[in-house]
Formats: structure tokens, C-alpha cells, sequence
């Protein structure tokens, strides 16, 4: 995700360049990297999408990371179902941004305030620890049978369906 993309500030305030940056370069960047993914994973292989939650509450001051965030979230479930004709699974996994963007270079990127609706329901753990057991779970052999879902490793913040 393009770092512009987590500045806070109005929509109608961002002209055709700053949402292209701020959005659109994301959409298409996760478009390459698919067809990339596509030519070397082999049958039966694994993809796995990771993204940050901010889009399934919306957040009103990001709105270009939450258009980028979920047209990603879409593209995986589209190559989801057409990539299963292979036995390619492809799945989504959400996180917390603060996970999400604890992997890149600390400073690159300022981590925008999330208003969070109430406490999350488990107790506190590294998110980055949850990330790593869906990923062993989506890597078993057992998860042949799972390809274009969305699981959320946010501790129960947001309860999606």
C-alpha cells in the first residue's frame, strides 16, 4: 500500500493525481502482483492476500486506504474462484494496522488513528503471532478446501461476518 495512502485528510479535498497515488496505484500494484503470483504458484499451491481491517469500519479521513483495501479484498475473491480450476487457493487475511504495517521500514509510514467500536473480545497477543498461525493454518493440507475467504486476526475488534 502506497504510503500516501494512510495521510488523514478529506476526500473531496484530493485531486485526480493525489486519489491516483493515494488509491489507484495500490489496485494496480495488487493487479501485477497477482498475475505474478499466477504464473509461478504451482497447482494446489497457496495464496495468501494479507490486508489491514480499516476498510470493514470505514474510516472517514482514509477514505483512498479503504477504497484500496477493499477492491484488493474483491480481486483476491475474484482470482479466488478462477484460480480453484488449478486447486489454487486463495484466501484473505485482515490485521489490525498497526500489525499490517509494523513489516514495513517503521518510519516510512505514520500510522493513522482508527477509531476502534469497544474493546477487542480476546485478550491482548501479538498480532503479528495470530498472522503466522492463520498462515499455518492456511498452509495445512487441511485448508484444500478453503479459497476466497476472508478470516480477520483483530483479537474480536471487528466482529465481521
Amino acid at each position: 500500500i502506497e504510503p500516501s495512502a494512510f495521510a488523514s485528510r478529506p476526500a473531496v479535498e484530493l485531486d485526480e493525481a493525489q486519489w491516483d497515488d493515494a488509491c489507484e496505484r495500490t489496485i494496480r500494484a495488487a493487479f501485477v502482483l497477482l498475475q505474478q503470483a499466477h504464473a509461478v504458484v504451482r497447482d494446489g499451491g497457496r495464496v495468501v492476500v494479507v490486508l489491514p481491517t480499516v476498510a470493514a469500519t470505514g474510516v472517514a479521513g482514509l477514505v483512498p486506504l479503504c477504497t484500496a483495501v477493499e477492491s484488493v479484498r474483491v480481486m483476491a475473491k475474484a482470482v479466488a474462484r478462477r484460480w480453484g480450476a488449478r486447486g489454487v487457493t486463495v484466501n484473505t487475511i485482515e490485521v489490525d494496522l498497526d500489525t499490517f504495517v509494523r513489516g514495513d521500514d517503521p518510519g516510512a509510514v505514520e500510522v493513522p488513528s482508527v477509531p476502534v467500536l469497544g474493546q477487542p473480545s480476546l485478550t491482548e497477543r501479538d498480532g503479528v503471532a495470530d498472522l503466522l498461525d492463520l498462515l499455518d493454518l492456511l498452509a495445512a493440507p487441511g485448508a484444500d478446501g478453503l479459497t476466497g475467504a476472508l478470516l480477520v486476526a483483530d483479537r474480536g475488534t471487528v466482529l465481521q461476518p
